[in-house]
């Protein structure tokens, strides 16, 4: 799968074990030319490079994955996440990495939301 991490999720930690699954992970963090983009210009940089955006806003994200429903805009997927300590993170990719071997068709990721609460991932 390809992937967009907003910055609110490792890309040492959660990006790495993605990344040693096979999938293809790209980081707001990783990238000094995507530091400070808005939410919105995540979600259309994760639509326009057909990556399933992993990220911990959940707050600022509902509504703006809301709207574009609303709208008709389509998006390859977005997991959001409960913010973590870094402690947590090893626990986060592992829920990740499992979303994504139940759903292994991209496909199957268009227009989807996923919600994984805090006590899934260890907290």
């Amino acid at each position: 799968m390809r992937l967009l991490l907003d910055a609110h999720v490792s890309l040492r930690i959660v990006g790495a074990a993605l990344e040693a699954h096979g999938h293809d992970v790209r980081g707001i963090g990783r990238e000094p030319g995507l530091d400070g983009l808005q939410d919105e210009e995540v979600l259309a940089l994760a639509v326009a490079d057909d990556r399933i955006l992993v990220t911990g806003d959940v707050r600022d994200f509902v509504p703006l994955l809301r709207r574009w429903g609303r709208e008709g805009r389509p998006h390859a997927g977005c997991i959001l996440v409960s913010r973590t300590a870094e402690r947590q993170q090893p626990a986060l990719a592992s829920a990740v990495v499992s979303l994504l071997a139940a759903r292994p068709e991209v496909g199957a990721w268009s227009n989807v939301v996923i919600f994984v609460p805090h006590w899934t991932h260890g907290g």
